[in-house]
């Protein structure tokens, strides 16, 4: 990943080799926490059973977030397998995976957040890009021609 084009200009980077939205398998989300932007700065604030709103210009996905993961290492990539275990799926589904670092202020770890798609609806407007929401409170507008990370 090159965080300087994508994650460091204050975007949500779409994590390399994962879905879109409403795709079955798993679409992954990675944003800076602190600086940057701070796209995911209330990341640790989500709780199972709020939204994730990802809104493009086709469709509007809910996402549910299921479970958190508050430390694991930056290296750990099983936390995007397509059924993750530590997030307690056990077969296919369209699922979520939020990214960012952990603890504030530094990029020694990563806190992690697991959900799946609660619904899906058309829309029929033109969207610059992708529109994300967590807690239905911030939404932030990334640009269509942002990068896969």
């Amino acid at each position: 990943m090159d965080a300087r084009t994508v994650l460091d200009t204050g975007a949500v980077g779409h994590q390399e080799d994962t879905q879109l939205p409403g795709v079955t398998g798993k679409f992954g989300l990675t944003g800076h926490r602190n600086t940057h932007g701070e796209p995911f700065r209330h990341l640790n604030e989500l709780q199972p059973g709020d939204t994730v709103q990802v809104e493009t210009a086709q469709a509007s996905y809910t996402y549910i977030p299921d479970r958190e993961l508050p430390q694991t290492d930056d290296d750990n990539y099983t936390v995007l397998d397509p059924v993750a275990a530590q997030a307690g799926y056990t077969r296919p589904g369209q699922y979520l995976t939020l990214t960012t670092c952990t603890p504030e202020f530094t990029s020694r770890y990563r806190l992690i957040w697991w959900g799946h798609l609660d619904r899906t609806r058309s829309t029929a407007k033109q969207s610059p890009g992708i529109r994300l929401a967590l807690h239905q409170e911030v939404a932030q507008e990334f640009p269509k021609s942002s990068p896969k990370v």
